[in-house]
């Protein structure tokens, strides 16, 4: 699976394959799905809260901000996106190369990479 995002002006294309957990536990000595059950909790964490703002109610995602690993946020996207395009350099300079880096809006698409590329089938398991 493949995605393209635009982040600090660049198309990033980040890209989830069977081998993305082997790039990831090469570089990191950790286990991508291990990891990313960390993520996906955080996720699973957000709540609606009703909340107004100038006396304007509106409805918000409130996540419980202690489940988020930002250490593994940009781990996961860096290796993402060097499985999309190898010439990246190291996780640090990578995430160098952007002035801004939006997690909040990177996060949902990473998650969502990874729920369809890492699927157990069920009727194999």
């Amino acid at each position: 699976m493949e995605k393209t995002l635009v982040i600090d002006g660049k198309n990033i294309t980040f890209k989830c394959t069977g081998g993305t957990l082997y790039r990831y536990k090469q570089q990191f000595g950790r286990e991508l799905m291990e990891d990313a059950a960390e993520l996906i909790d955080f996720a699973a964490s957000g709540k609606k809260k009703k909340i107004k703002i100038d006396g304007v109610s509106r409805v918000i995602d409130d996540y419980d901000f202690k489940k988020l690993n930002l250490e593994l946020v940009y781990n996961l996207a860096w290796v993402m996106a060097k499985t999309a395009d190898t010439s990246i350099p190291d996780p640090q300079a990578w995430l160098d190369s952007f002035d801004t880096f939006p997690i909040g809006d990177i996060i949902p698409t990473l998650i969502d990479m990874l729920e369809k590329s890492l699927v157990v089938n069920k009727k194999n398991a």
